[in-house]
């Protein structure tokens, strides 16, 4: 076997085993993807979009951290009302 022919077959090889990892990261990805989205995972993250309003208002009437603010909305989904009465208690 010449010197060119045991390169090409090398090339080969890298090249099917790169092809072969693609495959099986496409695989992974498809399946994290599509245990979110069917809730299979018990700790998917539930994604709750805080109002600065929202969060400046607590702080103000609370005297609270930020941090506890948005720990405390985060909590109760972004209902103001739920996250004043979870940092009272």
């Amino acid at each position: 076997m010449t010197e060119k022919s045991k390169e090409k077959l090398n090339l080969e090889k890298v090249a099917t085993e790169a092809a072969e990892e693609k495959e099986v990261d496409a695989e992974r990805t498809k399946s994290a993807l599509s245990s979110l989205n069917s809730g299979q995972n018990g700790n998917a993250p539930t994604i709750v979009k805080l109002n600065a309003q929202d969060v400046k208002y607590i702080m103000d009437e609370l005297d609270t951290t930020k941090d506890k603010t948005e720990s405390a909305l985060i909590e109760s989904k972004g209902d103001v009302v739920k996250a004043i009465r979870l940092l009272l208690h």
